[in-house]
């Protein structure tokens, strides 16, 4: 699952700056800059990964707090532009924050931008795991490895059972088989007590109805 999550998750970087600037008091040319300065480094780091131009998403951020708070919260920033109005629209964006987050805000109060963020996100579109082949309900003769004696709990006590061994690699979508039987991988094995039935997946996990009791 971990591996299968790195492979599909998307890339991200996270690059920051820090500012310490009241909304009220700060330079819209020089936070212009600041925030190009980042995306670049970002998309220039994606391009690098091999990520698609297409694919590269660029998001600001501040962390931001009301001034003489000891604590910031990260607030997302609109894209464009700089204006003169810059100031007041992150304000707005924080006391909404804010009021999220705690359930009130102090729209009195200035707002400080202690660090601006840049986030850099390569979309890797969704992962399509491939399809098995398709295969009648009788396991192949490839993927028949013997059979064993295993023992299974049958309700009344331990028995030994003559069991159908197969390896899972070899199995085909809507392949059949009937327990007593071990299905084996390189990673682990599944057991299939008397009576149970397993039927392999197109994409290829094993359905195993538990019986009713």
């Amino acid at each position: 699952t971990s591996a299968l999550g790195l492979l599909a998750s998307d890339i991200s970087y996270d690059f920051s700056r820090t500012e310490l600037v009241r909304c009220s008091r700060l330079d819209p040319v020089r936070l212009a800059v600041h925030f190009a300065e980042l995306e670049a480094r970002a998309r220039d780091q994606l391009l690098a990964d091999h990520v698609p131009d297409e694919a590269v998403v660029l998001r600001r951020a501040a962390d931001c707090r009301y001034v003489g708070q000891g604590y910031e919260i990260r607030t997302p920033v609109f894209s464009g532009g700089i204006g003169e109005d810059f100031g007041k629209r992150v304000a707005a964006a924080f006391h909404a924050a804010h009021e999220s987050e705690f359930g009130r805000h102090f729209s009195e109060k200035d707002v400080e931008i202690v660090n601006i963020r840049v986030i850099g996100v390569g979309a890797l579109g969704e992962l399509r795991p491939a399809d098995l082949d398709e295969g009648g309900p009788e396991p192949s003769a490839a993927a028949f490895k013997g059979r064993r004696q295993v023992i299974f709990e049958d309700g009344k006590g331990w028995k030994a059972y003559d069991a159908a061994c197969y390896e899972r690699a070899e199995l085909r979508a809507g392949n059949r088989i009937i327990g007593p039987a071990i299905i084996e991988q390189t990673d682990s094995t599944t057991p299939l007590p008397p009576g149970w039935t397993a039927t392999v997946h197109r994409g290829g996990s094993l359905i195993i109805p538990v019986p009713r009791a």
